[in-house]
């Protein structure tokens, strides 16, 4: 796509690709183990991403917003969900080189940032800020990622700037939503359009029922749970994981 399009006064669609397998982008995660490896992400699976969360209600950027860019563009979140929803909704991105919590706020207020996708440290950071209603005053929506956001954070946030913070839940391969609070309208996450997992007993070589787990004694309707604790658990340990996106197509695993 020339530079020239994107500037443009009017949307255009996307040029189909020539070839949509084609390899878009290394980008390292460390995954379970610790060592970093290149998680291969085509042209299809980045627009495969953007699209289906820029279904969600509320949007999570449209073309009249400002967008804080804070995060790292050199991560997936930074990247796909963040500079990538940016060009494909038309938005406009701040970029910020170095993160000073009451530099940002300055920031969000003269340049007037209506979406703020942070990562969990942020909240603590600004924890005591007065008047944080006003400092965050043109902002409309939160979007906490890369780490788990214990729900009493949102409360207090919500609760002291009446700003709505939506959580998600992700990893590098998936280029990198898989589920979001925005998707479901609220708490506990689910999936995305498109994404779906599977659990899997590599002993038995069954699948385990989904949203639930089962043991000794234990009354099979009941051990249901919020959707990312239970994923977080699976896909931390190895001989258990199974997640499965795109057609039923295999992740890799990240420990190999």
């Amino acid at each position: 796509m020339a530079y020239a399009d994107v500037l443009a006064t009017e949307a255009r669609d996307i040029p189909p690709l020539r070839d949509p397998e084609k390899l878009a982008a290394l980008l390292y995660t460390s995954g379970t183990s610790g060592r970093p490896r290149a998680a291969m992400l085509t042209h299809r699976a980045l627009l495969a991403n953007i699209d289906p969360v820029g279904e969600v209600e509320p949007q999570m950027i449209h073309g009249d917003d400002v967008v804080l860019g804070v995060l790292p563009l050199f991560h997936v979140y930074g990247l796909n969900a963040v500079l990538g929803s940016v060009l494909r909704f038309r938005a406009k991105l701040l970029l910020v080189e170095h993160w000073d919590p009451v530099a940002v706020l300055d920031l969000i207020e003269d340049e007037a940032v209506s979406v703020l996708p942070i990562a969990p440290p942020v909240f603590a950071h600004w924890r005591g800020v007065e008047d944080p209603a006003d400092r965050l005053g043109p902002v409309r929506l939160v979007l906490s990622g890369s780490a788990p956001l214990p729900p009493e954070v949102i409360e207090e946030f919500t609760a002291l700037t009446a700003i709505p913070v939506h959580r998600g839940y992700g990893l590098t391969e998936a280029s990198p939503v898989v589920t979001s609070t925005l998707c479901s309208r609220g708490a506990p996450e689910r999936f995305c359009r498109g994404r779906t997992a599977r659990h899997r007993d590599p002993p038995r070589r069954r699948d385990l029922p989904p949203h639930r787990e089962r043991g000794p004694g234990r009354d099979p309707d009941q051990g249901r749970q919020p959707l990312q604790r239970l994923l977080a658990r699976r896909l931390g340990r190895p001989e258990r994981r199974g997640l499965v996106a795109d057609r039923g197509r295999r992740l890799p695993r990240r420990d190999r």
